[in-house]
């Protein structure tokens, strides 16, 4: 039994969606952006699909678990979804597919979650001795209240999402409903809605059981003798939700269904004439909004959700050069370098959770490049780690020794090397030292400073860094060139909404992600705020990044900016080129979209060039958001304003504080 218990416990899963029909399934399996791996079950004549799925903060990664009964029916739904948590012990069930609408509320196209299930056929009697007298007794069963909540509020909170859920409906209704079909529609009095609708709870019931209802007096019926608040009917989620009543911990249950037609007289009609039209779109409305909530946390456990928020920081910063360690200034007392040893703990912990990749030269003990990079790799958060040293053998040694201490780790960073020209004398090897410190200050996003000699290089990094206007946060606590760099920088003058105390206090350290922030943000929105307030943007980007480049649109429209967008420069009436040449120079601020499919396109590279020269003239400021891990090829664009972040939420909030968005 022991045995059983733990293979259950390694298949834990997060989010397990049942479907009823293979149809319904390549539906699924087609809308959801991600890719599945299917493995046949060996105990059901069943394929299930596994992906995983991360958040759009990129901290919680779902485990997503996919099946399709190829029945529909209360009594399979019940039995499969049985097993199924037998097997996954799924954290949520979400049913999904198709539905009929009961309301003249629900459209075609429309999603509907309902506050509760009805089982109204699950207890019926049967009494008369000439004629059948049938009476109805039903059973209800609850959709999860904090689910119901989330997707309640859900365009309230994350109206970009929804926006975004909300148009690509709209294109599923365009690529599916030609004009014949909206004519001949027309003619029979029905009229469809293009943008899909999103109905939640609300008291709204969903009517569960063997019955296709094709006729008003089958709708009437149910309502006036069984539910009058159903809205909907089907045939599968009564036996997904019974599969979970006897659990003492069962899974948080939820139903979507698209509503495919109307379980009247004109679902025959809308059959003839849209074939199977509606019911592609309505699942693909209903699962694409499922993604989207998906990435937006609303099926995470409420621990979780307690504390994404203040783990999810965007910051324009990626890489952070480290400086520092033993002063060598009669100030390295034991407390001072136990002190010094434990700042580099918190800090090293701090950029790892934060998600920042560190730069560093030194693999000796005394700096505090080592202990920082060690409380990086202890966090278990992965990341990368960049070292540049002089290519001589005994540093190359100690350099794999201290990699091994590194990965030892069962999440342990990736480890980039990067080597600069060795020395061959002894007095040389201050200079080739120097020389790399100087090639990784050029690569740095940001520097983070604790002690070091003040007669050494940390002396020197720390004055360039402050010539070359990188972010840099000296910590003052241990003495050294930190502290003398904390004291030079007029904290008041270059970071009034700095207060320097914060950085100096025992509590410093451990606000560095947020410091960091707060300086790169500011300097950041001085270079690309130096014109004036900007009204106008365009953005930048490969065809496959479109959807990334909507959801940003959406938000600087929010904020009244106007953007244009290559594609709205495609006219039977304009040449192509010209007209998009036209839309960057009515800009101020040309917003480019980096990743591998941009690098690979020469129409991008054209426009980046175009925008690059405007830029060189005065005429706009460039902002480049690297999306992916692809290195930025142009030389010309190696030195623009960058951002480096995945999460298209946290872009559209570093956004707003760049440009002082309202």
């Amino acid at each position: 039994m022991l045995t059983f218990v733990n293979r259950m416990a390694k298949k834990k899963t997060d989010i397990l969606i049942y479907v009823a029909m293979s149809e319904e399934l390549k539906h699924v399996v087609d809308t959801f952006e991600c890719s599945f791996n299917q493995k046949e079950l060996k105990e059901f004549a069943l394929t299930a699909y596994s992906a995983k799925i991360p958040s759009n903060n990129n901290i919680n990664i779902y485990n997503v678990v996919l099946v399709a009964a190829g029945t529909m029916g209360n009594t399979n739904a019940a039995a499969i979804t049985s097993h199924l948590i037998s097997r996954y012990s799924p954290a949520n069930i979400v049913v999904i597919g198709i539905a009929g609408s009961l309301s003249e509320d629900l459209s075609p196209g429309d999603v509907f979650i309902p506050n509760r299930v009805n089982e109204y056929l699950a207890n019926g009697a049967a009494s008369g001795k000439t004629e059948i007298e049938f009476r109805a007794s039903t059973n209800h069963f609850q959709s999860d209240a904090r689910l119901l909540n989330r997707f309640a509020n859900f365009i309230q909170k994350h109206p970009n999402s929804f926006m975004t859920w909300q148009t690509r409906s709209e294109e599923s209704y365009k690529s599916q409903i030609t004009n014949e079909i909206d004519k001949k529609l027309k003619e029979k009095d029905i009229t469809l809605n293009s943008r899909a609708k999103l109905v939640v709870g609300d008291d709204r019931n969903l009517a569960s059981g063997p019955v296709v209802g094709k006729g008003e007096a089958f709708a009437n019926y149910l309502k006036k003798n069984i539910d009058r608040k159903v809205t909907a009917l089907e045939m599968e989620s009564a036996g997904v939700y019974a599969s979970a009543i006897a659990l003492i911990s069962p899974p948080r249950m939820l139903a979507m269904r698209g509503i495919s037609d109307l379980a009247s007289e004109k679902k025959q009609i809308l059959e003839e004439v849209a074939g199977t039209s509606l019911r592609k779109i309505c699942m693909q409305n209903a699962v694409s909004l499922l993604e989207i909530a998906i990435k937006e946390d609303v099926f995470c456990a409420e621990d979780k959700k307690k504390n994404s928020k203040s783990k999810t920081l965007a910051t324009p910063i990626k890489r952070v050069l480290l400086i520092g360690g033993e002063t060598g200034s009669g100030e390295n007392t034991d407390d001072s370098l136990d002190e010094c040893r434990s700042i580099c703990e918190i800090i090293g912990r701090k950029l790892a959770k934060g998600g920042f990749e560190l730069i560093v030269c030194s693999p000796f003990i005394d700096s505090a490049d080592y202990h920082i990079s060690k409380a990086y790799a202890k966090a278990n958060v992965g990341g990368r780690i960049h070292f540049h040293y002089p290519a001589h053998p005994d540093v190359i040694e100690r350099i794999k020794t201290f990699q091994i201490e590194l990965q030892k780790y069962k999440n342990s960073p990736i480890i980039s090397f990067w080597q600069h020209p060795t020395y061959s004398r002894k007095e040389a090897r201050k200079q080739a030292w120097t020389l790399c410190q100087l090639q990784a200050l050029e690569h740095a996003d940001a520097v983070v400073a604790i002690g070091g000699k003040d007669t050494s290089s940390a002396s020197t990094l720390l004055h360039q860094a402050e010539i070359w206007k990188i972010p840099t946060i000296p910590y003052p606590q241990i003495g050294g060139a930190a502290k003398e760099s904390f004291e030079r920088i007029n904290w008041k003058a270059r970071y009034p909404a700095i207060r320097e105390h914060k950085i100096a206090d025992e509590k410093g350290p451990e606000k560095v992600v947020k410091i960091l922030n707060e300086l790169s943000v500011k300097q950041l929105s001085e270079r690309i705020r130096k014109l004036e307030e900007i009204n106008t943007a365009f953005i930048s980007r490969s065809s496959v990044d479109a959807e990334s480049a909507l959801q940003i649109e959406l938000h600087l429209k929010n904020h009244q900016i106007t953007v244009f967008v290559g594609d709205n420069a495609i006219t039977p009436y304009r040449e192509v080129l010209p007209a998009i040449d036209e839309y960057i120079m009515q800009s101020q601020l040309f917003i480019v979209l980096w990743t591998k499919d941009y690098a690979l396109s020469p129409w991008c590279y054209d426009e980046l060039i175009f925008a690059i020269n405007r830029q060189k003239s005065g005429l706009m400021n460039i902002l480049l958001i690297q999306l992916d891990d692809t290195p930025i090829i142009p030389t010309e664009a190696r030195g623009l304003n960058i951002i480096s972040n995945k999460n298209i939420s946290a872009v559209n909030n570093l956004l707003k504080d760049i440009l002082q968005l309202k």
